[in-house]
């Protein structure tokens, strides 16, 4: 597979995994942890999505003592779950075994 097909399956799967985690959380009113910041992972929003654009989505914002702190609407482009996060590690670790042959 070429390195653009790569990438374009890699995207492709991380909005597959964002989507469905908001909508999840659309769905059955659960509180969804979202990153803005994959360097930062202690870091986070929580809250409820309340609904879900194209690009953006508005969220039932709480704070983290667990008080409710009003509507958030956010862009989608940054925005990561813990699952993506961990498929960025594994992808990058995959690619540092077959540089060193492994």
């Amino acid at each position: 597979m070429m390195q653009e097909e790569n990438q374009a399956q890699t995207k492709e799967n991380k909005d597959d995994c964002l989507l469905s985690c908001l909508n999840n959380s659309y769905t059955n009113k659960k509180i969804a942890c979202i990153y803005t910041n994959m360097e930062q992972t202690t870091r986070f929003m929580a809250g409820i999505v309340s609904q879900i654009f194209e690009n953006e989505v508005i969220i039932n914002h709480f704070m983290p003592n667990g008080k409710y702190d009003g509507y958030v609407v956010k862009q989608l482009l940054n925005f990561f779950t813990k699952s993506q996060m961990l498929m960025e590690e594994l992808l990058f670790l995959t690619k540092v075994q077959q540089q060193n042959g492994e």
